[in-house]
């Protein structure tokens, strides 16, 4: 249990710099969506699979945010 909450805090230390990280480097706030986009979906990949697995993921991700990025102003 307590292997789990430390993986799971670490992830989410990691989850928010990389959405820090993607926000500086958009050097804008509106953009903000598309970074909350990103860091969600970087989260969810597993940490083990086949390479059929990670690429239907991949595809899927490509798909997600292409259309997050295509509903910005």
């Amino acid at each position: 249990a307590k292997a789990a909450a430390l993986l799971e805090r670490q992830l989410t230390l990691a989850r928010t710099r990389a959405h820090s990280t993607a926000l500086q480097a958009f050097g804008s706030s509106r953009f903000h969506a598309v970074a909350d986009h990103v860091a969600v979906l970087a989260s969810e990949v597993p940490l083990s699979g086949t390479a059929e697995d990670l690429g239907l993921l991949a595809d899927q991700a490509e798909a997600a945010l292409a259309e997050a990025v295509a509903a910005l102003p």
